[in-house]
């Protein structure tokens, strides 16, 4: 492994969370198979009826493993197309597309994320690490304002399968926020209604001040998420 891929995993883990495995199973992934062939390959948008016993970011990830999709994360349950609109990409550059990632994970943090009566700063990231298409690990943050963590946030969301043919990756290097971008409309595949119990970082969300620099909610990331699990 490049030192710098080595460098970037020391320290990612030390700050972050890392995704979670998925051990092979070969029961889980036939299932996953059999849905996504029934119920996302054939498109129109429709709502996946989900009945497995297994997390549905088990099924989100094997979804942007195995085939060419995305994923886009939402409380809005009547997309019919996604247009391109004016905003910044990761970096901070200005960009008129539609936003997704790759991630199995990162996405249903915005699905269930209650935009309409969120205020305050979000601030938030899935920290890929490998080359694209190789092996990568993958390293997470969430963090929202205190006084909007306290409130509560959280609501039911839409995680919308899209078709990966016209999306790009915003960065290609060997250390990247997982964000693709699509300068053309798009038309979801499915939709996947789910929870924020469905969220499996859901209690490693942690609340900052506003005025706060990022690297300072980066450098007490963990450390506040050991104090949420106190209490």
């Amino acid at each position: 492994m490049p030192i710098l891929e080595s460098l970037a995993i020391f320290f990612l883990r030390r700050l972050f969370l890392e995704a979670p495995p998925v051990p092979p199973d070969r029961t889980r992934e036939e299932a996953f198979a059999a849905l996504f062939v029934a119920q996302v390959a054939p498109g129109g948008g429709g709502e996946v009826a989900y009945k497995l016993p297994y997390p549905k970011h088990e099924f989100l990830h094997y979804a942007v493993n195995h085939h060419q999709v995305l994923l886009h994360g939402t409380n809005r349950p009547d997309i019919a197309v996604l247009e391109p609109r004016q905003q910044t990409d990761y970096s901070g550059r200005p960009i008129t597309a539609v936003f997704a990632s790759g991630d199995g994970i990162w996405p249903l943090f915005f699905a269930v994320l209650n935009q309409a009566r969120f205020r305050g700063s979000l601030r938030n990231g899935c920290f890929v690490v490998g080359r694209p298409g190789e092996s990568e690990r993958c390293f997470y943050f969430f963090s929202v304002t205190a006084a909007m963590l306290a409130q509560g946030c959280w609501t039911d969301g839409n995680v919308y399968l899209l078709p990966r043919a016209t999306f790009a990756l915003t960065d290609k290097g060997r250390v990247r926020f997982d964000e693709w971008a699509s300068l053309e409309t798009v038309r979801p595949l499915a939709r996947l209604a789910v929870l924020p119990e469905d969220f499996p970082f859901l209690q490693q969300v942690v609340g900052h001040e506003d005025k706060e620099s990022i690297f300072t909610s980066w450098l007490r990331y963990k450390r506040r998420i050991r104090e949420r699990a106190r209490g």
